[in-house]
């Protein structure tokens, strides 16, 4: 029952990442989501706030706990995520070291609000911050397929042979 349930959060926050991830493009066009898209961003943007204390306005402040432990769940892959943005941002002509936490205070500050921010970062960020999101919910994803290895079957005593 465990792993169903675990399949379940990793199923829900794979689908939310890429909602937001559809619509941090589709702000950067202009278009502004609804109040049920809104609330979608918010949740991401909340489950961001969980996953990275480091950035600045993210004190760790609970969100409850059912986000606390999608969050716990998620920060490995997330800063996998982030280390593989590196390259792009570097190619904006951004230091990481300096850009990176901006970058993601700008994202949940941007998620929660449910609309684009400005900020002095360059208008290719949304396509950066679109990516991200969609890399960590295909990283999450692979890991409900086991990461298409095959799982060996369990028997009723519980071990595998």
């Amino acid at each position: 029952m465990s792993d169903l349930l675990r399949s379940a959060q990793i199923f829900e926050v794979s689908s939310k990442l890429r909602t937001a991830s559809f619509w941090i493009a589709e702000m950067a066009a202009g278009k502004t989501p609804n109040e049920s898209e809104r609330e979608t961003l918010r949740w991401v943007g909340g489950l961001l706030t969980q996953i990275d204390w480091s950035t600045e306005g993210a004190n760790g402040a609970s969100l409850g706990a059912d986000l606390a432990v999608q969050a716990t769940d998620t920060r490995p892959v997330f800063y996998t995520c982030l280390n593989h943005i590196k390259p792009k941002l570097e190619a904006l002509n951004l230091d990481p070291k300096e850009a990176i936490p901006k970058f993601v205070s700008w994202l949940r500050d941007m998620l929660v609000q449910g609309k684009a921010i400005d900020t002095d970062l360059p208008n290719e960020r949304y396509g950066v911050a679109s990516g991200l999101l969609q890399l960590l919910a295909n990283s999450l994803s692979v890991e409900l397929g086991n990461n298409g290895l095959p799982r060996r079957p369990t028997w009723l005593s519980g071990i595998c042979q």
